[in-house]
């Protein structure tokens, strides 16, 4: 047999086998499933399985959906998965790769930093003790110099009032005795308040500003969740704080953003579709338990 008679029958024999969607139509019937009887089956909406099975690939997003629900509709059915998807990919011209499988590790839960808030506490603590040490040992003699001045003039001027009234016959040694202490006592005060004008202010210590031992510094990440199914999910963010929980609808899709590494948890792993940063995620096996799953996704 030539190339050319090969080439024909294998022509031949392409032009004879159904299409995609004929073929996956062909398969339900066999197995005796209707339409809406497949859709609750699998918990997807009967237009679904009708647009599978019209080629109307478009209708269901992006290529990872098509796949997926290709892949439930062909094993429902009892038709060869494999077969299924090697027939999508020669409708779409698919290469058929898979995305990249993203790294899980499961991590140790974020410890929080107790030591800075500690320190910062001391560090106040010795503030407002030096503020009252610096109150309670502040010299009861020392004073302004205005006040300093008042008080000179007031020694001043009532000494001199006393000795005017005091300056009687026979007491010239007294009176002489009384200035010499009024001039000491007047020097001892300007003096003490020449001290106080230089003396330098007392500081109270610059308080301590703590570092925490680490600190996160990562991007944010951009997470989008679809539900082909109802599903308990819980997102975590870098910082442990919840993003999201709780039951979701089947068809219900959220966007979360947060500091990555973020944490997902599945109740039922084939019931989300995860997208990260525009790429589908797909879920190993490692991340699996049972029909759960959790993964860290950095």
């Amino acid at each position: 047999m030539t190339d050319d008679a090969t080439q024909d029958a294998a022509a031949d024999a392409a032009e004879a086998e159904p299409a995609l969607g004929a073929w996956l139509r062909e398969g339900r019937e066999s197995a005796g499933l209707g339409v809406e009887a497949v859709a609750a089956a699998l918990h997807l909406d009967p237009g679904v399985i009708t647009a599978l099975e019209s080629d109307d690939f478009s209708a269901l997003g992006a290529p990872v959906f098509v796949k997926g629900h290709l892949r439930a509709l062909a094993g429902h059915v009892g038709l060869d998965v494999d077969e299924a998807m090697q027939r999508y990919a020669d409708t779409v011209g698919d290469s058929g790769a898979e995305p990249p499988e993203l790294v899980v590790q499961y991590q140790q839960p974020i410890r929080r930093n107790r030591v800075a808030p500690l320190l910062t506490l001391l560090a106040v603590l010795a503030v407002v003790a030096a503020l009252v040490a610096a109150f309670l040992l502040w010299p009861r003699g020392m004073e302004t110099p205005a006040a300093t001045a008042a008080s000179t003039t007031e020694s001043t001027t009532e000494p001199a009032v006393e000795r005017s009234e005091a300056s009687t016959p026979g007491t010239g040694a007294e009176s002489a005795s009384a200035t010499t202490d009024f001039a000491s006592r007047l020097a001892e005060a300007r003096e003490r308040a020449s001290q106080t004008a230089t003396e330098p202010a007392t500081t109270a210590p610059e308080p301590v500003t703590a570092t925490p031992a680490s600190s996160v510094v990562s991007k944010t990440a951009g997470l989008q969740i679809r539900f082909t199914a109802e599903c308990w999910f819980e997102v975590r963010d870098a910082e442990g704080r919840r993003l999201a929980t709780g039951p979701a609808p089947q068809g219900d899709s959220r966007r979360l953003d947060g500091p990555r590494p973020v944490t997902v948890t599945l109740g039922v792993a084939d019931a989300a579709t995860l997208i990260l940063d525009g790429e589908a995620v797909s879920i190993p096996a490692s991340a699996r338990r049972g029909r759960s799953a959790r993964l860290t996704l950095r």
